[in-house]
């Protein structure tokens, strides 16, 4: 307040200061957010209703026993879910290193586009 006082500000101009670096404190944390597109919530919701289903059908313990009694099977299952949900960690990783990743969000305004070395 001394500050404000020194540089002539009255306390509301000091209060409307407050209040908007806060807004851009905001604005600059949801900049800052994992991007959740479509793409993300359809691989989540199609994994669990896979689970769900699979969970509901064998009942508790199904994957010890698909373990036990095929684990070639359990093996390719498990590879298969990692492989799904691959998109679901290394777009955001690429997003923050700054690699481009046209392919997942071209229409995402912020976008990066592979540098074309001619």
């Amino acid at each position: 307040r001394e500050r404000a006082r020194a540089r002539g500000e009255t306390e509301t101009e000091t209060r409307e200061n407050l209040n908007q670096t806060s807004e851009q404190q905001i604005i600059s944390r949801v900049k800052k957010m994992v991007h959740i597109d479509g793409h993300e919530i359809a691989v989540v919701t199609t994994i669990a209703g896979f689970v769900g289903v699979t969970h509901g059908i064998y009942g508790k313990g199904w994957f010890k026993s698909l373990i036990h009694r095929q684990p070639v099977i359990a093996m390719s299952v498990t590879l298969a879910s990692i492989g799904i949900c691959l998109p679901l960690v290394v777009v955001p990783l690429r997003r923050k290193l700054g690699m481009p990743t046209n392919q997942y969000d071209h229409h995402d305004p912020k976008c990066v586009w592979p540098k074309i070395i001619e």
